[in-house]
Formats: C-alpha cells, structure tokens, sequence
C-alpha cells in the first residue's frame, strides 16, 4: 500500500525529470521520440510519415524534434494498442508561436486504446542536425546518433509541459 509521503516523492521524480528534459533544451540538445526503449544509435532512415509535398521529411536521415515536448508526444503516438478496423483516422500536430504551446489533435475513438501509452524520448547532441524552418519544430541528421540520454515518458508529461491533446471526433 502506498502511503502519503510514497506520492509525495513520485510526484517529486516526475518534476525533476521532466525539468531535466527542459535544462537539456535550454543547453540546445535536440529530442527524439519513439515507442521503441531500446535504441542504442539512431542510424538514418527514411522517415515514417512521409509527406510528399513536404520536401524536410522524404529523405534518409535521424529526425528529431527541437522541444521535449513535441518529442514525448511522437514517443507516445504508438499504434500497436489501437485494433486494425479502428486505426483508420489521422492525427496532426500544431503549435502556436505566441505561447510556445503544442496542439495535439487525435481521434477521439482511439482514446481508450492509447492514452496511457508510454514512449521514450532520447536526448541527442544538437551538433549534426539542422532544422526544418517550415515547420518550426523538427530537425534533421544526415550522420548516425548516439544517445546522451533516456527518458520514459507519457501523455501525462507532455500535458505537464504544456501540451495540450484535443480528442476530436472525426468528421465523416
């Protein structure tokens, strides 16, 4: 049984990493965000949604965001809860210059299936990427990428940091 002074301290561990995660962007690392806690090296590869006419993302690179934010999003946006007849839809993502807010917007059907979802966001040196102007938020590496650190994270942080998650439901 967990008593007070148990919560106390858990609540204590999630401000301190997520404060973490907010020193190593002021010191200018950049993040990436992935399902996946096991990555020793992020090797380039072609990114996994593809847009055609966004020319940043149709190459073979490492793609990482500039906010831990943006990136504990993308870490959590795991498919494999959601049943195959229940993945159709489309989520974006959006941010608001004035309060350095990011939006994201998910199918509301999809809610009971991936809200608790945890990721990881890894913490790479800012040196080799450049960043996409466009789109404000993502950068890129031509060059393979270790790691500097490992954080678990949920929708929960992103929200903590300022994030906000709109569930909507989709228009026919």
């Amino acid at each position: 049984m967990m008593n007070e002074n148990q919560e106390i301290y858990f609540e204590v561990e999630e401000l301190t990493r997520l404060k973490r995660l907010q020193e190593y962007e002021r010191q200018g690392f950049v993040f990436h965000g992935s399902p996946n806690g096991n990555i020793s090296i992020l090797e380039p590869r072609l990114a996994a949604d593809i847009d055609k006419s966004n020319a940043f993302n149709n190459d073979t690179a490492v793609f990482a965001a500039l906010s831990p934010m943006a990136a504990i999003l993308i870490a959590c946006m795991s498919f494999v809860p959601i049943p195959p007849e229940k993945r159709k839809g489309s989520w974006s993502i959006g941010s608001s210059d004035k309060d350095n807010c990011i939006t994201a917007r998910i199918p509301l059907k999809w809610r009971p299936f991936i809200s608790t979802n945890h990721g990881f966001v890894y913490v790479l040196s800012g040196e080799s990427f450049r960043g996409n102007n466009e789109l404000g938020w993502q950068a890129k590496s031509k060059s393979a990428v270790v790691p500097i650190s490992k954080f678990e994270v949920s929708f929960e942080d992103f929200e903590r940091l300022g994030g906000v998650i709109e569930w909507k439901e989709e228009e026919e």
